[in-house]
């Protein structure tokens, strides 16, 4: 795909979502405050911003920040994405879904297509999530894909999340 950013190389498709690249356009019409065709009406949401500025920093790889699309409509409905140091093995999972979406089990299949599909083709062994606890439909998706507890971050308030890759 011309002008996509992250790197990510093609599609991923589920049952009901299609995972596919930020382009240029698109990532900065999200930094500007603009809304563009094909995006549902409650995209961008609060968190499309600071996930549109990773995007376009990301390095080339092969999974990088995807945008969610609802494949029954064909708009964009969230975004999805891995950031990390792919030298080191790890990579953090960050994930988020317009509210006009929520409940309907996207996140989960988001998450666990994305994950899935960067065990396949990278070097990362494990993929971590920080996710505050109050965000208790988070720690329900991080849960149903498999992501373990393991601790806490020290200012509090923030539960670490880890799945490592199938042996």
């Amino acid at each position: 795909m011309s002008g996509a950013v992250g790197g990510a190389v093609g599609r991923l498709r589920t049952a009901r979502l299609v995972l596919r690249p930020w382009t240029m356009p698109e990532a900065n019409a999200v930094l500007v405050g603009q809304r563009l065709r094909g995006w549902s009406e409650d995209f961008p949401d609060a968190d499309s911003a600071e996930q549109a500025a990773w995007a376009l920093d990301a390095l080339p790889d092969p999974f990088g920040f995807r945008l969610v699309v609802e494949r029954s409509s064909n708009l964009v409905v969230g975004s999805v994405g891995l950031e990390g140091s792919h030298e080191n093995g790890q990579a953090e999972l960050f994930f988020a879904l317009v509210p006009s979406r929520r409940g309907r089990g996207y996140a989960t299949e988001a998450v666990r297509a994305l994950v899935a599909h960067a065990f396949e083709v990278s070097e990362i062994a494990e993929v971590i999530a920080m996710v505050e606890l109050a965000n208790a439909p988070s720690l329900r998706v991080l849960e149903r894909v498999g992501f373990a507890h393991n601790g806490f971050e020290p200012s509090g308030g923030v539960t670490i999340f880890e799945l490592r890759r199938p042996a």
